[in-house]
């Protein structure tokens, strides 16, 4: 966890906020002048469902196109793990427009096999 805490100092970052508190994150990662990845993304349970989520999303995007990029990727636990937590991750990703590009079995471990998925910027 701390590592993400870091990496907002390194990476861009948008930060949803409140009246001073903060509901969410996301940072991105450049890859390459085309491809961008979500790096990581994090909206608190309290606030999920109010669309803070899919507005960090599209910042990210929108500064992803004023780039010139054309893809946005994110990474996620795939499927073959019973977890609803994830389930819900997933079908927000879809609902943003992300498609399945690979899952990667032991990308991070075989008990996290990892999920890709890509979008348009």
């Amino acid at each position: 966890m701390r590592e993400y805490v870091r990496d907002t100092s390194i990476l861009p970052t948008w930060v949803a906020t409140d009246v001073g508190e903060i509901l969410g994150f996301i940072t991105v990662k450049i890859h390459s002048k085309e491809s961008f990845e979500i790096h990581c993304m994090a909206v608190l349970a309290q606030s999920r469902g109010r669309g803070i989520g899919s507005l960090l999303v599209e910042a990210a995007c929108d500064w992803v196109r004023d780039q010139r990029g054309q893809f946005v990727q994110v990474k996620t636990i795939a499927s073959s793990v019973d977890s609803p937590e994830y389930a819900e991750t997933r079908q927000f990703y879809a609902r943003m427009g992300f498609v399945c590009l690979e899952v990667h079995p032991t990308l991070w471990s075989a008990a996290h096999p990892c999920l890709q998925l890509i979008r348009n910027a």
